[in-house]
C-alpha cells in the first residue's frame, strides 16, 4: 500500500485550504443574497442578489482552479473576500444601517483582513 505524504483523502493541505476558503465565501456571499431577500423594496436589492451569484460562481471558479493552478485559485478567492466585505460595507451604507449590528463592521473588517493574511501565507510558503 503506498502512502502518500502531506496529503488528507489525497489531497494537498493547498488544495484543502482552497476548498474550504472558496466554501467559506461562498458562505459569505449567502449573506448578500439574504441581505436582498431583507430589503426587497430597496433599490439595491437586485444588486445584492446579482453580486451574491457572481461571489459564488467565483469561488466555484477558484475551486476548478485549485487542483492545478493554486496561485490563480488563491488570487481569486482573496479578490472575492475583498469583494464581498467592500460590497457589503456598500450596501449597509446604502441601507444606512452601517452600525447595525454594533460592532458588526469593525469584526467583519478584522476578519477579512485575517482570511487575505492567511491566503498570503499560502502562496508564501507553498
Amino acid at each position: 500500500m503506498q502512502k502518500n505524504e502531506g496529503t488528507l483523502f489525497g489531497l494537498s493541505g493547498e488544495q484543502l485550504f482552497l476548498s474550504y476558503s472558496a466554501v467559506i465565501l461562498s458562505f459569505l456571499s449567502g449573506v448578500l443574497w439574504g441581505n436582498g431577500i431583507d430589503h426587497f423594496s430597496h433599490k439595491l436589492s437586485r444588486n445584492a442578489l446579482l453580486l451574491s451569484n457572481l461571489f459564488a460562481l467565483l469561488a466555484w471558479g477558484a475551486l476548478i482552479q485549485g487542483a492545478t493552478q493554486y496561485v490563480i485559485a488563491t488570487g481569486i478567492l482573496t479578490a472575492g473576500y475583498l469583494a464581498v466585505w467592500l460590497a457589503e460595507k456598500w450596501i449597509r451604507k446604502s441601507e444606512r444601517e452601517e452600525e447595525q449590528p454594533a460592532a458588526y463592521q469593525v469584526m467583519r473588517g478584522r476578519l477579512t483582513a485575517g482570511v487575505v493574511g492567511c491566503h498570503g501565507l499560502l502562496l508564501l510558503v507553498a
